[in-house]
């Protein structure tokens, strides 16, 4: 199943199940998730910026087009972000 497959992930080694693990419905109970990179993350990021750990994307539509190549290896075009 895909959601399982670590081949999904640009290095290999993690799959969405590593974050949104499905034995606790997808949540991780904690305040603030690690990334990938085990940094802490921020809560409610939609409504701050910049986006992503380092902080390198201004806009939370550029962080859809990046996360949309990243996770699911497809590029949105303008209208659907």
């Amino acid at each position: 199943m895909l959601y399982f497959d670590n081949r999904s992930s640009k290095n290999e080694i993690i799959s969405c199940n590593s974050c949104h693990n499905l034995d606790t419905y997808g949540v991780d109970n904690l305040p603030f998730s690690l990334g990938d990179t085990k940094e802490l993350g921020g809560r409610n990021f939609e409504k701050t910026y910049p986006y992503f750990h380092d902080g390198s994307v201004a806009t939370l539509e550029d962080a859809v087009v990046i996360m949309s190549k990243l996770q699911v290896n497809q590029e949105l075009s303008q209208e659907d972000t």
